[in-house]
């Protein structure tokens, strides 16, 4: 019992006898949850008290810089939490999407993201003679994970992410085949050109065909096969 208290006593004909009873503040627990709902920090503070958070407790949010509690106010008469998912105050994080034209030609600026935005890829505006545009790779001999102005987000939590332009070779390119004969004074004229097609920086190859009177000469410096 504390020794401030008077709980009984006898009535004094003057009226002078006055009981006392104290009370003590009582403490509750305050704690501080991240994002997910770990506790970071737990403390004891007296009802009525001022409420503020720890110096050292710092939420955690994938995306996210934390920029407060926002909270104010005094200790209620319970156990009371306050959740970084309610009353935290959050930023969300900017990202940049760089591009490269992998062996094609152009320039494309830089694009900024915001984290948990969605938003579309810029157009591609690369170009590479004999090749279609295939999409956007994460890495430079990577396959197409991006087509040209996608939907994406979060692509990173901050920094830079480069994309590769990914490119198909082209089809109906032509070629031309010639077959050269000797003239009596040993110079060459074009005898037969045929025309083909096929698909760009792909290998062909041409042989040789009947033409009376001649022979074909494999070990001929010129021969392009």
């Amino acid at each position: 019992a504390d020794a401030h208290n008077v709980t009984k006593g006898n009535i004094a004909g003057d009226g002078s006898l006055v009981l006392k009873l104290y009370y003590s503040r009582n403490s509750y627990t305050l704690s501080w949850l991240d994002y997910d709902g770990t506790e970071l920090a737990s403390q004891s503070v007296l009802f009525e008290a001022p409420i503020a958070a720890p110096d050292a407790v710092t939420p955690q949010r994938m995306g996210y810089r934390f920029l407060g509690w926002n909270v104010s106010g005094t200790m209620p008469a319970k156990n009371t939490s306050f959740s970084a998912k309610q009353d935290g105050n959050w930023s969300a994080n900017t990202y940049t999407v760089s591009f490269d034209a992998n062996g094609g030609q152009g320039t494309m600026e830089n694009q900024s993201f915001t984290y948990d935005q969605a938003q579309f890829l810029q157009a591609n505006s690369f170009t590479r003679k004999g090749y279609i545009f295939a999409g956007w790779s994460t890495e430079p001999g990577g396959k197409a994970v991006y087509a040209d102005q996608q939907q994406i987000e979060n692509l990173l939590t901050s920094g830079t992410a480069q994309l590769y332009a990914v490119w198909t070779a082209g089809d109906g390119y032509g070629y031309r085949v010639e077959h050269y004969v000797q003239q009596p004074d040993g110079s060459y004229r074009v005898d037969t050109t045929a025309s083909f097609s096929g698909v760009m920086d792909s290998e062909v190859s041409a042989s040789s065909i009947r033409i009376q009177g001649y022979t074909f000469n494999a070990d001929h410096p010129d021969n392009v096969l």
